[in-house]
């Protein structure tokens, strides 16, 4: 498990380019920096659509028209990564894994969103997450919530060692909630958590039901999100996922060296995420395989050390696909 979240996370983090770099300020209209959390000022940076085929009405991406809370709140695999990225970087101490995941998304979140109160690791405590919120409540927009951290059933780690975010302190947060859009959790056991953040007040909830293999997912949900609603662009992502990955030369790579599969083999074992809302939300079972209960009380330090080997990446030469993402066939978007 260790070895394929080494190559799915790389697949994830350098899919756009094969070193993020820091953001130029020029990216930012403002930065507001406090104790609590850092809220950015998206200067939106919005890509040309594809000439479109003879006869099809161009189209536009999506208005800004939310605000978002990113929060990384992952250390053990930071620590996992720390090897190759001194050896990607050339640098000691290298940026961090939550540094990269974060340099990575802004352009996405350039084209998707107007402030972004990002919450790394050191700040992804409970209480800076509940200021972030009640932040982003006073806002005129709407916002959308997205949590990169590990799950077990019915909590999420956090900054803090030994506390998660569980279902009660979402309960907590029942009739507060009336900005919330989306909340997106890439973590495994998510999905125990999305009748509690729907009834807490979020609109939509995208998560996964048991361990979580699918890391591609959010990378090509943001990047459809440019075009699409939430349920559009979830339906768009999961149906051209096989597209995406034989799209991008890294992914494949990645896929095929780092796991020793074919994009079809990688399909057939991951996991798709589950998009619930008030229609059709129902509380995910928590009774997972006896397999799944061994690996999940597993101590995070009795799991092997990961040996990056630097010349996985050797010759990888990373062609961006920019090509905008045809329009769903069917209506029911949220079928998954």
């Amino acid at each position: 498990m260790i070895r394929f979240l080494t190559a799915a996370s790389l697949c994830l983090l350098l899919s756009g380019c094969l070193l993020p770099e820091p953001p130029k300020k020029k990216s930012f209209v403002s930065v507001e920096e406090t104790s609590l959390f850092t809220v950015y000022t998206m200067d939106r940076d919005h890509k040309s659509a594809p000439a479109p085929a003879p006869g099809v009405q161009p189209r536009k991406m999506l208005p800004t028209s939310k605000n978002l809370i990113f929060i990384t709140a992952d250390n053990f695999t930071n620590k996992q990564f720390e090897p190759m990225l001194e050896a990607a970087y050339k640098k000691d101490p290298a940026p961090s894994l939550n540094d990269v995941t974060w340099w990575q998304f802004v352009p996405l979140f350039r084209d998707e969103y107007y402030k972004v109160a990002y919450l790394p690791f050191e700040q992804a405590k409970y209480a800076n997450i509940m200021a972030a919120i009640k932040y982003m409540e006073k806002q005129s927009l709407k916002y959308d919530l997205i949590i990169m951290s590990h799950g077990i059933p019915n909590h999420l780690t956090t900054g803090e060692t030994g506390y998660f975010l569980s279902f009660k302190e979402i309960g907590e947060l029942k009739g507060q909630l009336k900005k919330l859009n989306l909340v997106f959790m890439q973590a495994c056991f998510g999905q125990s958590l999305a009748v509690d953040w729907v009834d807490a007040g979020a609109k939509t909830v995208i998560a996964f039901e048991g361990f979580n293999r699918n890391f591609f997912f959010i990378s090509v949900f943001l990047d459809h999100h440019r075009w699409y609603d939430d349920d559009g662009a979830f339906y768009t992502a999961n149906r051209d996922m096989r597209k995406e990955l034989d799209g991008k030369k890294l992914y494949k790579y990645l896929i095929s060296k780092g796991l020793g599969m074919s994009v079809d083999e990688y399909l057939a074992q991951t996991e798709k995420p589950i998009l619930s809302n008030r229609r059709n939300v129902k509380r995910a079972s928590i009774a997972p395989s006896a397999a799944d209960v061994a690996a999940a009380s597993t101590p995070l330090s009795a799991v092997a050390p990961i040996h990056f080997d630097p010349d996985l990446l050797a010759g990888v030469e990373v062609a961006p696909v920019e090509a905008e993402p045809s329009a769903p066939q069917a209506p029911a978007a949220t079928a998954f």
